[in-house]
């Protein structure tokens, strides 16, 4: 597990949402790789507008804009757009540019600082110990941004700590242990991102990849998006400081056998903490659309 790591990282940045005339929604929507969301045309050269249906809350399509540069420039940061990622069988995915992820923001320079400001931001998640905060910095967004600290736990266990065995199977045993120390925190997260004024929203950790990948993971499993899918996603941290870890998509399969076999799903694991059918349904009332 990665409490903090420093270097260079691969990743993924997605797309800005904006407000601007239906109109422009004419013409040929092409896909657009890695992003999970659909290319329109280009705005400009740095600039490139994207198509999104908000099917769930007012049926009306509304475009995104993807600064380029700015993708360019967080790939290091391993900061990704969830959006794009589909459920099981309603037809439905991720909305582009509301649900992002990300390696701690405290460690950006002003020039990658200046590019989060694009994902026009309403809320933070960080996920750090409090001694991580204290020892390497505050993630300071704009005043405008609810800045959340929610540690998935105080104290790493012993045998989380540069382990020798980082198979798969072995890792989704620390992960479950890490689950079940962070439980209320993960039903916090849940609670927060739920709500309508939430989105969009970064969750980060020190890595970005093992407390970001298991609340991710609970997140978009509530969501009812493919295991395949979130395994995926995982993986894409998988360049991000290998020193410290890997993230190998079998690690999620296995996570997710693990509270299946011992709880029957993650919603019934987080039941208890607070996590009603209301709050599952309002998460995906602001988080999944139906693309045409």
């Amino acid at each position: 597990m990665c409490v903090h790591s420093r270097g260079p990282h691969v990743g993924f940045i997605g797309a800005q949402k904006t407000h601007r005339n239906p109109a422009i929604l004419k013409g040929t929507i092409t896909p657009c790789g890695m992003a999970s969301v659909w290319v329109m045309s280009m705005v400009s050269p740095t600039t490139r507008r994207c198509w999104a249906l908000d099917g769930l809350m007012t049926g009306v399509p509304r475009p995104i804009e993807i600064k380029v540069d700015s993708v360019c420039l967080l790939q290091c940061r391993n900061l990704r757009d969830l959006g794009g990622l589909h459920t099981h069988g309603a037809g439905l995915v991720v909305r582009p540019g509301c649900l992002f992820r990300s390696s701690t923001p405290s460690e950006f320079d002003p020039e990658e600082w200046r590019a989060i400001s694009d994902l026009q931001l309403r809320s933070f998640i960080d996920l750090r110990t409090s001694a991580e905060v204290a020892r390497f910095g505050v993630s300071v967004f704009a005043a405008d941004v609810q800045s959340v600290h929610l540690p998935l736990f105080q104290n790493a266990r012993h045998n989380w700590i540069g382990p020798a065995d980082q198979s798969p199977r072995a890792t989704a045993l620390r992960y479950f242990e890490m689950l079940q120390d962070g439980l209320s925190t993960i039903a916090a997260v849940i609670t927060l991102v739920a709500r309508p004024d939430a989105a969009p929203c970064l969750v980060s950790c020190s890595a970005g990849r093992d407390r970001t990948g298991i609340v991710v993971a609970c997140l978009l499993e509530l969501l009812d998006i493919t295991d395949e899918a979130i395994a995926t996603d995982y993986a894409r941290s998988d360049s991000f400081d290998q020193q410290s870890g890997r993230a190998l998509a079998d690690t999620i399969h296995e996570l997710f056998a693990l509270v299946r076999r011992r709880h029957g799903s993650v919603q019934q694991l987080l039941a208890p903490q607070g996590v009603t059918n209301n709050i599952c349904q309002a998460l995906r009332r602001e988080y999944l659309l139906q693309p045409q």
